[in-house]
């Protein structure tokens, strides 16, 4: 989904300059969740201020967030304190009474973006199809007046509302929340991933790189290897490293992935998405993320279960024909994970398949099909779960 902002580092974007540790201090504001994580993970723990932290390109990644880090701000308000003043094209305009938290602390209009309007009326009155029908059909007046008296009648009920201020003083609603919603945001997953990888770096010795990041005002995608790759002859270079993902939205979490990607010496390349190493939701408290931050000294053990399914790739090049056929199921038969153009391309590919392709050939083909990056996730786990069926029939 398009976002309002978002910036795209790629590798060749992406400098090696690394950020000192006192960098993070600017990923810390001025609210009380951002004071209770500073405390619990204070940087001291990482080190000097004056020292780089063991993550090349932090640098290039700090400076890309700070490029679209747009004001955000929460209100929490009772249906009966909101106001429907209208339309813009398929959203909802709200009015907002006065509150302390709305700059000036004076009523405020907003207009809903991304699916916003469709799940605050599906929440709060199950009248989210009937939404769709009416904006399709330009029953403006009749979804007005009925949001309007649903609003003044259904009185007890509390909501947050996650709102962002855009650069020409324009304000969007995002979401709405819980109000048991906990605002991991992006600055603070920042915050929280480069604090553990760096400790873990420092622990093990060993020297980090960010290879790409996708950063916009919801979301948060950061790809960071171990710098020295492994070389498995017949194979190529194997890099190893983890995939930080964050969502600002109601159902997001801060997570962890363990990823690899090879380097084939043809010049042949693909990823595969592995195991989840760690999951924060936004309900968790900060005293509860220490455990799951802990979860990252899985990492050699991830490696080295990753190791012996690239081995089996070098004895055994070629996947089964029912591996092949999971593999297309997967992607032409899936209902949402891909679009009908990917879908398109991936059913050229297979019309073009022979024996002669390794899997190595396959999965560098199939990385061809789109540059959308949950596509392209999608395609990474489908890998991972083709390797370990590959590895249970050569045994």
């Amino acid at each position: 989904m398009k976002r309002l902002y978002e910036v795209n580092l790629s590798h060749d974007s992406i400098t090696p300059y690394q950020a000192k540790i006192s960098d993070l201090r600017h990923l810390i504001r001025e609210e009380e969740i951002d004071e209770i994580v500073s405390k619990k993970f204070p940087l001291e723990k990482c080190g000097e201020m004056e020292e780089l932290l063991k993550i090349k390109g932090t640098r290039s990644l700090l400076e890309g967030f700070n490029q679209i880090d747009c004001i955000k701000f929460d209100i929490i308000a009772s249906l009966d304190s909101i106001r429907l003043a209208g339309f813009s094209e398929s959203q909802m305009v709200l009015e907002f009474s006065p509150d302390r938290n709305i700059p000036g602390d004076r009523e405020l209009l907003a207009e809903g973006i991304y699916s916003f309007t469709y799940d605050f009326l599906e929440y709060n009155f199950s009248m989210g199809k009937f939404s769709n029908y009416c904006l399709e059909n330009q029953h403006l007046d009749l979804l007005e007046y009925n949001t309007n008296k649903l609003l003044r009648e259904v009185s007890n009920k509390t909501n947050q509302y996650r709102i962002l201020k855009a650069d020409n003083d324009n304000y969007f609603i995002r979401a709405h929340t819980s109000t048991r919603y906990k605002n991991y945001d992006n600055h603070l997953a920042i915050y929280l991933a480069l604090y553990s990888v760096n400790i873990y770096a420092k622990r093990q010795r060993t020297t980090f790189r960010m290879n790409k990041a996708y950063i916009t005002d919801s979301d948060l995608y950061i790809f960071i290897e171990q710098e020295n790759p492994f070389l498995i002859k017949q194979v190529g270079y194997v890099y190893f490293g983890i995939m930080i993902k964050n969502n600002e939205l109601a159902d997001g979490a801060l997570t962890i992935d363990f990823r690899f990607r090879v380097h084939s010496d043809e010049g042949m390349k693909f990823s595969v998405l592995q195991e989840q190493v760690l999951s924060i939701s936004h309900a968790v408290t900060v005293s509860n993320i220490s455990n799951k931050l802990e979860n990252l000294n899985r990492f050699a053990d991830l490696r080295n279960n990753a190791l012996n399914l690239i081995n089996v790739i070098k004895k055994s090049p070629y996947l089964s024909e029912d591996n092949l056929y999971d593999i297309f199921k997967k992607i032409i038969y899936s209902k949402t994970a891909f679009s009908k153009e990917t879908k398109e391309r991936v059913k050229e590919i297979k019309e073009t398949l022979n024996n002669t392709y390794t899997i190595i050939n396959l999965f560098d083909r199939l990385g061809e099909i789109t540059t959308d990056i949950e596509e392209r996730l999608h395609l990474e786990r489908i890998y991972d779960n083709a390797l370990k069926n590959h590895a249970k029939g050569n045994k």
